[in-house]
């Protein structure tokens, strides 16, 4: 069977025309990657850096100290503490806050809860009380 359709090869103003539209998208990323490149690349290597070395701000003198740094927070039971608490934290708290959010955010927009807006109205309260409470402490 032959088809009515043929093949075209894509004409070359097309090409053109998306090759413009990509260096334009380039050009309107390029402020968004300079400042992550500013703010959080280099902030996390110049940290990198100061680990390993022992720094005196006062003077602005760094001595390289290898992994010492490391071998002494890791053997420091307030830095184990404390890392042990960021990981709980982290790995942890996070997610099931995540997860009580996404619970009560489809409760919320659901159509079978009865009481959807006084719901709404409980969970906004405490937005709209602290408004109320500003604006009397602070009336002229």
């Amino acid at each position: 069977m032959a088809s009515n359709l043929e093949y075209r090869k894509p004409q070359k103003t097309g090409q053109k025309r998306r090759n413009r539209e990509t260096r334009q998208a380039y050009l309107f990323l390029t402020p968004a990657l300079i400042i992550i490149i500013i703010f959080f690349v280099a902030a996390i290597a110049f940290a990198l850096f100061m680990s390993f070395n022992k720094v005196n701000m006062f003077s602005q003198q760094f001595r390289f100290t290898g992994f010492k740094n490391y071998l002494n927070a890791f053997s420091d039971k307030v830095a184990l503490k404390a890392l042990s608490n960021t990981a709980l934290f982290s790995f942890v708290v996070v997610p099931l806050q995540t997860l009580i959010a996404l619970v009560i955010a489809y409760g919320l927009s659901s159509h079978a809860v009865k009481f959807k807006k006084t719901f709404r109205l409980i969970y906004f309260l405490p937005t709209l009380t602290s408004s109320a409470a500003l604006s009397l402490n602070h009336r002229l």
